[in-house]
């Protein structure tokens, strides 16, 4: 895709990212793309934190 490239070195074992413009999104694909990068972190998380942090 046009405007996606691989995050930083330290960040690509991760498959993390980078966006050049947002702006140049549908603004459902960049909320789809949210919602799904905040399940994965959070699906990550421990249940203790997942409580602390209300999810």
């Amino acid at each position: 895709m046009v405007g996606i490239g691989p995050s930083a070195p330290y960040l690509a074992r991760a498959r993390w990212v980078w966006f050049e413009d947002l702006a140049g999104m549908d603004a459902a694909e960049v909320s789809d793309c949210l919602t799904t990068a905040h399940g994965l972190v959070a699906a990550k998380l421990t249940w203790a934190q997942r409580k602390e942090l209300g999810l």
